[in-house]
């Protein structure tokens, strides 16, 4: 098992405001959707992660 403090460094290397992290995403209806694949923020058992940013935060 993961402890937490190693949890959010998995989380902050996964997010860093590099181009390999958010390379798979896509425009909807909604906005933004960014998907992490495993183990990118975090362990696999916690699931599969994706994040919607509506276009009223981007423009």
């Amino acid at each position: 098992m993961f402890k937490r403090v190693e949890i959010l460094e998995i989380l902050k290397e996964g997010t860093k405001p590099i181009e390999n992290n958010f390379k798979n995403f896509l425009f909807t209806k909604d906005g933004l959707v960014i998907y992490f694949e495993r183990y990118q923020i975090a362990p696999y058992y916690y699931g599969d992660y994706h994040v919607t940013i509506p276009y009223e935060k981007i423009l």
